[in-house]
């Protein structure tokens, strides 16, 4: 079709390969089927309701009217759609607008891309690729997003989030604090990798979950009404960050609960997980833990005491507007072995069980909780075995370099580069859970452990000094 042309599809009617040039029009009306269509820059191509467009290149604009449907599109240029259109591709410097009434499904916006849903306008499981844009104006509904790194994501007032919309990377900006962006019952927004929250207000209805996986997720405020959630997964935030997951520039009320996922061999020491976010009920916080072999579940509330936990105390606290959770050992349950010059096999508590190896050939197994201490020095060690599931072997007094590590099947074999017959075999190790630590001088543990060979009980105090030493030293104990 050339630039004065015009081509009409009409009922039973079928194109393929159709090039379209500046100033040309392709219609297709009710019946009609357009295939593979070449719209250049400056034609058009409108879709009547009834009529199909099936594939081609899109650079210049296409007209999907109400009732019209446009699948696997390639755009280069404009989509405009009051119908429905599947699996568009928008390129660079491509646009996607869905009016009132429209519809888009399985839609990718590639870098220099962009998207826009205006009011009333749908859009079903889109994927924002890096230099992509997706823009939600005010009354928008997008249901299952993914903002890949690098996407970005503006919402103009009160668009409404719903589905699962997975933010990794992304850059998020736009509503307003009177006109926020709000995230429907049933969604679930996860917020992963480094993302970028520019001045974005939102608002959680009940039954929604927002749950964030890393520290730094700012938002220009961030409330939710009775029953929805915020989650928490600390499986990859290290302990030592002072930033909060989740935080707002204006503070923001929440009243619904709060749900946790961790790991049993989660670092000690206090992890913020709210700023600026004020938690108006505290009751019925859910901790799903992940256990080698499965997974636990235990329950919390805000501010109301540590709960003791298979040897650790795990504690919720409110300041202010802040919400911090701590894990910290219990020290009530820490039971001490010390090992002899004879052959013996030590069982271990469901708390935490500090090991000191003796020179017999030996044999600790745990007690199915807790995190365990063996302690070996540069002396003797014999042939011993470690069957404790989760915790940590100090060695001191030894540097790295003089020690042999190996794989046997699923055990680990740690010997002494000087005399190879003298080794500790960890049962099952997992390096997740159990973790080899080297220490140099420990006056306190010395000192503890030089009185116990001496015949002499030691004192309360040297007892602490000695474990608060080997805690520091295994990140048992935090600082």
């Amino acid at each position: 079709i050339n630039s004065t042309g015009k081509a009409t599809i009409l009922s039973g009617g079928k194109t393929i390969g159709m090039t379209v040039s500046s100033g040309g029009i392709q219609h297709v009306s009710s019946g009609g089927v357009a295939s593979s269509s070449i719209v250049k820059t400056g034609a058009t191509i409108r879709i009547s309701a009834g009529g199909k467009a099936i594939g081609g290149n899109m650079a210049g604009t296409q007209a999907i009217e109400a009732g019209g449907v446009a699948s696997s599109i390639t755009v280069y240029g404009k989509q405009n759609i009051v119908g429905s259109a599947y699996s568009a591709k928008i390129l660079k410097g491509a646009t996607q607008t869905i009016y009132k009434s429209g519809y888009a499904q399985t839609t990718t916006v590639s870098s220099g891309g962009k998207m826009v849903i205006s009011g009333g306008g749908k859009s079903y499981k889109t994927t924002v690729k890096a230099g992509g844009l997706m823009v939600l104006q005010s009354g928008a509904l997008a249901n299952t997003v993914t903002m890949s790194q690098g996407g970005r994501l503006f919402v103009q007032g009160a668009a409404r989030l719903c589905g699962g919309i997975t933010v990794k990377g992304a850059t998020v900006s736009g509503a307003s604090l009177s006109n926020a962006a709000i995230l429907g019952s049933g969604a679930v927004m996860t917020l992963t990798g480094t993302n970028t929250m520019t001045n974005f207000h939102l608002r959680t209805e009940s039954g929604a979950v927002l749950s964030a996986s890393a520290v730094g997720h700012r938002f220009g405020s961030l409330s939710g009404n009775y029953g929805a959630v915020l989650g928490f997964d600390l499986r990859s935030v290290d302990v030592k960050s002072s930033t909060a997951m989740l935080s707002g520039v204006q503070t923001g009320q929440y009243d619904g609960r709060i749900s946790l996922h961790i790991t049993d061999y989660q670092k000690v020491g206090t992890y913020e997980l709210t700023d600026n976010i004020r938690m108006l009920s505290g009751s019925n916080v859910s901790v799903q833990m992940d256990c080698k072999g499965g997974s636990e579940g235990l329950s919390l509330s805000l501010n109301s005491g540590a709960k003791s936990y298979d040897g650790m105390l795990y504690q919720l606290t409110t300041s202010g507007s802040k919400v911090n959770l701590t894990i910290s050992v219990d020290e009530s349950r820490v039971t001490y072995l010390l090992g002899t010059q004879y052959d013996n096999v030590y069982y271990g508590t469901s708390g935490c069980d500090l090991f000191i190896n003796g020179t017999g050939n030996e044999t600790l197994r745990g007690g199915g909780g807790g995190r365990d201490v063996a302690v070996y020095g540069s002396e003797y060690w014999g042939q011993d075995t470690i069957d404790a599931g989760c915790g940590s072997v100090l060695i001191r007094g030894l540097r790295e370099s003089d020690i042999t590590l190996r794989q046997s099947g699923s055990d680990l074999i740690i010997s002494k580069k000087s005399d190879s017959w003298q080794s500790i075999r960890v049962v099952d190790y997992d390096p997740l859970r159990q973790n080899i630590v080297y220490a140099g001088s420990m006056p306190n543990f010395d000192a503890c452990l030089a009185a116990a060979s001496n015949g002499v009980y030691p004192t309360e105090s040297q007892i602490d000094a000695a474990f608060r030493e080997v805690g520091r030293q295994t990140g048992l104990l935090a600082g």
